[in-house]
């Protein structure tokens, strides 16, 4: 079975609102453009205060990402838990 024979609602079960919503897309590309802001204005001089007041934000950021599409959120991190660590 192609991508093209299932129904929209069978195809946001398998692939998720990601990629099946324009909006979501722009909403969850803008929070992943956040995250690599932060990420880019971190260097070898960040206090550790610094990384970890960057690593809430980034958390923060992927938080709703996991609320708008919880499968794109699971291909980003890998099964990997961001809160536990």
């Amino acid at each position: 079975m192609t991508k093209e024979e299932l129904t929209q609602s069978e195809t946001r079960k398998l692939f998720g609102r990601y990629h099946t919503s324009k909006e979501c897309k722009k909403k969850i590309d803008h929070l992943l453009w956040q995250c690599a802001v932060i990420n880019a204005n971190i260097g070898i001089d960040s206090t550790q205060e610094e990384l970890e007041i960057a690593r809430q934000k980034k958390d923060d950021l992927y938080k709703k990402i996991k609320d708008e599409d919880p499968i794109k959120y699971e291909t980003l991190t890998g099964g990997y838990d961001r809160e536990s660590v």
